[in-house]
């Protein structure tokens, strides 16, 4: 099977059997067009070969006993996976994998340069990532769990699951031998203000963490960890606040519907752009108009 994420990029992950039914909750993220999904398996003793991904793959077990799992690539790997246990296959190797009871797992799919661009700022090679059943990691564990719980909700925050996502590959950098990246320095004045004047000038389109981390001249892992620093929340949190403050002084306006500013300032829909101002104001936006603020 391959998917086709805007034509940027085609994830080939090769023929589905019978026995792997794609949760429904898959998306596809960033400028990179890169893929997380959730999948669900049946037992699969008989195995399931794959010349090589043109991606790589990180799969995290979701389940509080996961099925016994064997990977054979150059050798064999076996084990019975838990939760938080993880599986992963780098591009361009060739495997066949086969497990026993029913599956249930976070898959981060990222394409061989964005693993580059993260081993890059973490100073390690980015061949440092070998196939095999790694175990768990407690970090990568509980941003699994929060991009998988991010995943179910009906209105999901792209940026929010770009950022987890982005935070899982930069744990799994730090894992094998690459450096934190602690307290950045980075965001100077004027970077500062050209991703601020970015994201207000933006607020109507679709913003990502690429966009904003190209617009700063920083690699996406110094930007993210520099925006916290200079910022004192993470981007997401920050264009959601400017979104509301956005359309707070157009309610006053009272010259657009609310589903049509909901619209404009990319909300899925008049419920999840409510329930989001509801959240930050603590009134709807209707109240809002009427002048009714929260106290």
């Amino acid at each position: 099977m391959k998917f086709r994420p805007g034509g940027k990029f085609e994830f080939d992950i090769g023929p589905m059997p019978t026995f792997v039914k794609p949760h429904h909750r898959t998306q596809i993220l960033g400028a990179d067009h890169f893929m997380v999904g959730r999948w669900c398996m049946g037992s699969n003793p008989e195995g399931h070969s794959h010349p090589g991904l043109n991606h790589h793959l990180i799969a995290v077990c979701l389940a509080e006993r996961g099925a016994r799992f064997e990977l054979e690539t150059d050798r064999r790997y076996t084990g019975q996976l838990r939760f938080g246990d993880m599986s992963v296959l780098p591009a361009h190797v060739p495997s066949r994998n086969r497990w026993s009871g029913p599956s249930n797992t976070l898959s981060l799919h990222l394409p061989v340069t964005l693993w580059e661009e993260v081993a890059d700022a973490h100073r390690i090679q980015p061949g440092l990532l070998h196939p095999g059943l790694p175990g768990s990691d407690a970090a990568i564990s509980r941003l699994s769990v929060m991009l998988a719980e991010e995943l179910e909700r009906p209105y999901r925050n792209l940026m929010y699951c770009e950022s987890l996502a982005l935070g899982a590959f930069a744990k799994m950098a730090e894992r094998i031998g690459g450096h934190a990246i602690t307290r950045c320095d980075a965001l100077a004045d004027w970077r500062l203000r050209r991703v601020a004047e970015y994201i207000e000038a933006n607020l109507e389109g679709s913003l990502n963490i690429a966009d904003l981390a190209r617009v700063a001249d920083l690699s996406r892992s110094h930007f993210m960890q520099a925006f916290r620093d200079a910022f004192k929340q993470t981007p997401h949190q920050y264009v959601l606040i400017r979104r509301i403050e956005s359309a707070k002084r157009r309610l006053r306006m009272d010259r657009e519907s609310v589903t049509d500013i909901a619209n404009s300032l990319g909300f899925s829909s008049h419920a999840h752009f409510s329930g989001v101002f509801r959240r930050l104001t603590g009134v709807s936006p209707t109240l809002y108009r009427l002048g009714e603020d929260s106290d």
